[in-house]
């Protein structure tokens, strides 16, 4: 009986990360694939592709939170906040994969406070 108490407050408390975690895993996935196939500035994409990369870690470390940990409304927020970013950098990516010579007037201080 206390151990499907248990059982039932962990399923509660990751539940409402269930969602956020397939929608950043898809967000990651995406990323990467237009990277392989971006026919510009490949560098820009695969320095942003590989700093998502290391976002997975994190992902996987989310699961192993404790319960209580994962009740609290703060890392809930961080969050919807790093999907938030996993997006605009998805979208950055798409424009400038197919835009031929930004490499010439983008500066590195721009994606800087893009994503920053």
């Amino acid at each position: 009986n206390n151990v499907i108490k248990i059982v039932d407050g962990v399923l509660n408390a990751i539940d409402p990360y269930v969602t956020l975690i397939e929608t950043a895993s898809g967000l990651i996935k995406a990323i990467i694939e237009v990277c392989q196939a971006a026919e510009y500035n490949k560098k820009i994409c695969r320095a942003l592709a590989e700093r998502v990369g290391i976002t997975v870690g994190a992902l996987e470390l989310l699961k192993l939170r404790q319960e209580k940990e994962l009740r609290d409304e703060v890392y809930y927020d961080a969050f919807n906040k790093f999907i938030y970013i996993l997006e605009k950098i998805k979208n950055y990516i798409d424009e400038i994969s197919n835009i031929q010579g930004f490499r010439r007037y983008a500066k590195a201080i721009f994606v800087k406070e893009k994503f920053m």
